[in-house]
Formats: C-alpha cells, structure tokens, sequence
C-alpha cells in the first residue's frame, strides 16, 4: 500500500498502536517497576524496571504517551520531563554496574517543553544522558515502536543497535516543527510532508540562511577539515548539509 509520507507519519502517531508499556508487559510478564530520579520526582512518561528475556537479566527502560485520556494528560502524551531522564540514565548507570543489557523503547514527539521543565534542566538532562550512554559497559539496544522525536528520543536512544517497527518514524524535528522552521505556517505540515517527505532535507538552503563560509574566513580553516563541494546536492552551493535519502520500503 502505497502512502504519503506524512500520511506515515498520521500513522505512527496512532492511538490503535500498542502503548510501550503494552510492549513492556508482554515481553517482561515478571518484571519490578522502578521509580525516581532520586533528585526530584518520578516521571510516570518515563517506564523503567528489571526483568527477564528469556533467561536473560535486562533493564528496561520506554517512553509511554498512554493509551486512555487520563493517562495521555498525566504522561504529557509522551514527552518525559527532566526527571524522567535522570531516572533513565539511573537504571543505565545500575544496568552497567551489573552487566545488565539494556533495551530502551521510543515513542515520543520530544521531550515536555513546559517552563517547569525548563526550570529543573531539561536540556542538560538531555545532555548528560547522551554522553552517559556512550560510556556505558553494557550493551544497548533501542526499538523505535511509534514516533522518535528529537533529543526527547534521542536522549534514550543512543544505543549499539536500533530496529524500527513498520510505519515508524525517526526524525530530528517533528515534521509539523519543521515545517514552521522551513515556511513559517503550521497548516502547510501536510504540503511539506509531501513535497519532502519525513527524512529529506530542503534543498533551498542559500533562501534559508545556510551561505558558503567567506573566502577570508575559509582561509583559516586546516585542510584537512575543509569538504569537497562536489559531495553536496546540486541546489545546496556548497552549504554544510547533505540530502538524507529515504529507505526503501
């Protein structure tokens, strides 16, 4: 069945699909929930625990946007605050402490961007975590269920392998966000995601602010850094941005 691509990404966002904590219970039937940030509070968006599978000592960790209304509101329909985070980088650091693999599920369309997340550091939460995760002396492995959004996903996500379940997205930059960036109006989400598409990056950039460095500038620069300007896109001029290309179905 041939789709548009923001059709995909309509779908991705389903509320039909299974929640992670759905993924979570049926592969960890035995499984011990943990909570907190051991700073703050616990983050009830942010599911993460121990179980077995099969044989095999895991800790878990997933993004869950809800399956009711109470639950989607209570979860900020899937976007974690800063405690959510500092829990999941807890678990990891415990994971690694005991050589407990890792297995971390994604469904969210970013982290809360609320003030009062602001406030207690959701972006060094972020952040910490990704540099966490590059350290960490256990094995990784993340599975993308629904929609992985920006750092909010990436910020459990950078693993030894990630898999993708079927009409699941991945993206920098929620396509409507993307859309406002590119053309500065929300209802024209739809036009951009077919023009395109989810995983390709816009060509027009010297319209958009993306200019060749200076040559007084590009002097500077060691050679060894400097890149070919053949391996960008014809319409990029050189500007530091290749095309992403979508996978084939």
């Amino acid at each position: 069945l041939t789709m548009e691509p923001y059709e995909k990404v309509k779908l991705a966002r389903s509320s039909d699909r299974p929640t992670v904590r759905e993924y979570i219970n049926a592969l960890f039937p035995n499984s011990v929930e943990l909570h907190g940030d051991r700073c703050f509070g616990d983050e009830s968006a942010m599911v993460g625990g121990i179980g077995y599978l099969g044989k095999t000592p895991v800790t878990f960790i997933g993004i869950d946007k809800g399956r009711t209304t109470e639950e989607r509101i209570k979860n900020h329909f899937g976007s974690p605050g800063p405690e959510g985070y500092r829990k999941a980088l807890r678990l990891m650091r415990q994971a690694s402490k005991f050589r407990r693999p890792v297995i971390t599920f994604v469904d969210t369309a970013g982290a809360y961007c609320g003030e009062e997340a602001e406030m207690r550091g959701q972006g060094q939460a972020i952040a910490q975590n990704l540099m966490e995760m590059m350290k960490l002396d256990c094995p990784v492995v993340t599975l993308v269920t629904g929609e992985g959004g920006s750092g909010g996903a990436l910020g459990i996500a950078v693993s030894d392998s990630l898999y993708m379940l079927e009409n699941a997205v991945y993206s920098v930059i929620s396509p409507v966000q993307g859309c406002e960036a590119e053309r500065r109006r929300r209802e024209n989400a739809v036009h951009n995601g077919r023009r395109h598409g989810p995983l390709r990056c816009c060509r027009r950039n010297r319209q958009r602010g993306f200019r060749q460095l200076p040559v007084h500038v590009q002097k500077d620069i060691p050679s060894s850094l400097k890149r070919d300007r053949t391996s960008f896109g014809k319409d990029c001029g050189g500007a530091p941005m290749r095309t992403v290309r979508q996978i084939p179905q």
